[in-house]
């Protein structure tokens, strides 16, 4: 089973609407779903302000609390002074992640101060996201133990059985009292002990110490440093996997279940947290990245993967790429922002964490609804938007971005956004079925192109190779 741990993540300052409702009013319904679908769910005329993402949570609120210097500690204000005086360029990196790891302290102390004081977060809450994600871990779990010698060698299924049995998922916050003392506490006790410790000259001995601290303590709780301002800026609307064996789910996943209809929450959260636990399976270190070379079967359909994301490319990069050269510079941004031709053979571990964790989150969906409401209205005022489209929506939604934001970024392991979502859809028979697209359509093109749907194990996979094994047979 599963272990299920309960901690505290970090979470912005959200929104108490259901944005997915709220995003319904900007598709552009005059498009055909099944021409260009990312475009139909977020036209050009969608302004950054507007999408899901930028709407849960308030930017300039969480700005001000990352710069707010009323409420450091000496401990996190002398790093900064440190790093400009004495600190050597080996020590000035290790800094560097401490003083992102006592930001993401500090800044969670106010998060969950208000969280507290709204009262936004009752148990109830966090009672219904494990019940859906424990749908989720049950689907694919059925999926592994579904997949026969025939798709995998014996060591690749022994290898998903132990991670989908193992790895520890981390959802929110279930315990005030060992919340506060591990995390709001935590902040201020390691002041103490940098104030308690006696500075000798300008050596910063007593710094030194205390950042040494803060990296023992954050690897023994579980935390990645170089992976703090991620946490801070990065996944309010997400989750992440450390390593293929630790999957933290933050607040935002519990929020989301307050406002948002089943159907959007699965379309959202659950493939982003489907994804994430894709990761303990197919990730590019140990014994996952052993598992997808050696394996002949599992390379067949990485192989069939790859191939399907660069005929979507070519098929939309003209829609999306308007530039003459394959890269340009992202404005402020160190990072260049590049044409989808330029990812091909680097986005495979992302890829294919997309393909299985959407199909995941749409079975673990199936299954919670049934068949009825499947096809039910998932909001009154759009009768015409079933729970099962919305599924779809509410996926696009949460990858809508403006330029530059949307493209492929050099040296990245995902995807353009719109890559993303359409390579998702088009691998998906139900997309295809929801919408009606017709084989002649760009969807339906690309939908027929990979009719076996490159599944890498799992029930579907099964029957496409049985269905092989009889056609050879007929022949």
């Amino acid at each position: 089973m599963v272990n299920w741990a309960f901690g505290c993540l970090f979470l912005p300052l959200v929104s108490a609407a259901d944005l997915f409702y709220e995003h319904l009013q900007f598709v552009d319904w005059s498009m055909d779903p099944c021409h260009n679908f990312y475009r139909h769910v977020c036209p050009e005329t969608l302004r950054d302000e507007e999408t899901v993402v930028r709407k849960f949570f308030d930017q300039d609120l969480l700005n001000y609390w990352i710069k707010d210097e009323r409420k450091m500690s000496a401990l996190e204000l002398a790093i900064p002074l440190a790093k400009r005086h004495w600190l050597s360029p080996p020590d000035i990196q290790e800094a560097n992640r401490a003083q992102k790891f006592l930001q993401a302290l500090r800044i969670r102390d106010d998060v969950l101060d208000y969280i507290d004081q709204n009262n936004l977060l009752p148990q109830s809450y966090y009672y219904q996201v494990r019940e859906k994600i424990g749908q989720i871990v049950a689907v694919i779990k059925d999926e592994i133990s579904n997949s026969t010698y025939d798709q995998m060698d014996l060591a690749t299924k022994q290898f998903f059985e132990g991670q989908a049995a193992n790895t520890i998922i981390e959802i929110g916050m279930s315990n005030f009292v060992s919340r506060r003392f591990n995390h709001t506490d935590f902040y201020w006790v390691l002041n103490k002990l940098y104030e308690a410790q006696p500075t000798q000259g300008s050596s910063l001995s007593s710094l030194r110490a205390v950042v040494n601290l803060v990296i023992l303590i954050n690897k023994v709780e579980g935390f990645a440093i170089p992976n703090a301002n991620r946490m801070l800026k990065g996944i309010e609307f997400g989750a992440v996997n450390f390593e293929g064996e630790y999957v933290m789910i933050p607040e935002s996943v519990c929020l989301m279940a307050r406002t948002t209809s089943e159907s959007a929450w699965y379309g959202s959260m659950g493939v982003i947290v489907a994804h994430e636990l894709q990761h303990s399976l197919f990730w590019d270190k140990g014994q996952a990245h052993n598992a997808f070379t050696r394996d002949q079967k599992l390379r067949e359909s990485r192989e069939c993967l790859e191939d399907h994301v660069m005929r979507v490319c070519r098929m939309f990069n003209h829609d999306f790429w308007n530039h003459s050269t394959p890269c340009i510079e992202a404005g402020s941004s160190s990072t260049r922002v590049c044409s989808c031709m330029e990812a091909a053979g680097k986005t495979y571990t992302e890829d294919v964490a997309d393909q299985e964790g959407i199909q995941a989150a749409y079975q673990a969906m199936k299954r919670t609804l049934g068949p009825e409401k499947m096809q039910e209205p998932a909001y009154k005022d759009y009768p015409e938007v079933t729970n099962e489209k919305m599924f779809f929506y509410a996926t696009a939604a949460v990858n809508c971005a403006t330029d530059p934001n949307l493209h492929y970024r050099e040296g990245s392991e995902h995807s353009a956004k719109y890559l993303r979502t359409m390579a998702e859809m088009t691998l998906m028979p139900e997309f295809r079925r929801v919408f009606q697209c017709s084989d002649d359509s760009r969807m339906g093109q690309l939908s027929v192109a990979r009719s076996n749907n490159c599944d890498q194990y799992g029930t579907t996979k099964r029957r496409m190779l049985q269905e092989r094994v009889l056609k050879s047979h007929i022949r």
